[in-house]
């Protein structure tokens, strides 16, 4: 299984990188489509006592590619879900910025947190924060990757903060 989510993963950056077959003219309902992300990964987080709790307002929209967009979410909610504790909450949230009139959306955890000097390397390839940490919580090192080349796509802006034992924020600003 871990191998086949590799070759899944190993593929879907090289589709993004060579910009392949992906409409970025679709509009995408930004609360249908991350609530449809959530349902699809309930189970993991329940098995864990762990709350997603999604606010989003109902009329933000995007342009782009929904599969892409859902493929960067599911990314980040997943990486939020594993690194939690158990019985945690992750919270997921989006917001039109009325000063600037970019949408920003975060998932936000209370998970074990990334120290500083990690946080610039998340990005590469199978740069792994704690080896020990990824091998037991599984994934292909991939991810953000992922997330950072569909970030690109949408020509949106990634930051990070965290605090150690506190948890993590991955912001998207559209």
């Amino acid at each position: 299984a871990r191998l086949k989510r590799l070759i899944e993963d190993l593929l879907i950056l090289s589709d993004i990188e060579n910009r392949r077959n992906v409409s970025m003219e679709q509009k995408i309902r930004i609360q249908q489509s991350l609530q449809e992300i959530i349902s699809s990964i309930m189970p993991i987080a329940q098995a864990r006592g762990i709350d997603v709790i999604l606010s989003v307002d109902s009329s933000l929209n995007i342009q782009g590619s929904e599969d892409r967009f859902k493929q960067m979410m599911l990314n980040l909610i997943e990486n939020a879900i594993k690194y939690s504790r158990d019985g945690g909450v992750v919270r997921v949230s989006g917001e039109l910025q009325s000063e600037t009139e970019q949408i920003l959306i975060q998932v936000r955890d209370q998970g074990i947190g990334i120290s500083p000097e990690h946080i610039d390397r998340l990005f590469e390839r199978f740069y792994r924060v704690e080896k020990s940490r990824s091998s037991k919580a599984g994934g292909t090192g991939l991810g953000l990757s992922i997330v950072k080349h569909i970030a690109n796509l949408f020509e949106a802006e990634l930051k990070v903060e965290s605090q150690m034992n506190e948890g993590s924020v991955f912001s998207v600003l559209f």
